[in-house]
């Protein structure tokens, strides 16, 4: 039985400004943890946001995202409702990214 997929985005464009890449909830049963996988054209920044209670994204981690290499971002506990943006230092860029818990 193949796997089932987290959210994912494919040839997104973003800019030197934040870029909401994508956004998902996690299953109610998730236990062990959220990863994100980041491929992008140009180097730039990912940043990972919490939802919280009020409805407010607070960002919970950045991280710096090589130029065409894949970059793994991973916590080791559930996020129930989390986005991912993207800082380029270049405009015209694209990215291919996925999230999900596990």
């Amino acid at each position: 039985m193949a796997q089932t997929r987290g959210t994912t985005v494919s040839a997104k464009a973003y800019t030197t400004s934040d870029t909401d890449i994508l956004s998902f909830q996690a299953s109610h049963n998730i236990k062990q943890g959220t990863v994100f996988y980041v491929y992008a054209s140009t180097v730039g920044t990912a940043k990972v946001h919490y939802k919280d209670p009020s409805g407010t994204y607070r960002e919970a981690q950045s991280t710096a995202v090589a130029a065409n290499d894949l970059t793994i971002i991973s916590f080791p506990f559930p996020i129930s409702d989390c986005k991912l943006t993207y800082v380029g230092t270049s405009a015209g860029g694209t990215i291919n990214a996925e999230g999900r818990s596990f």
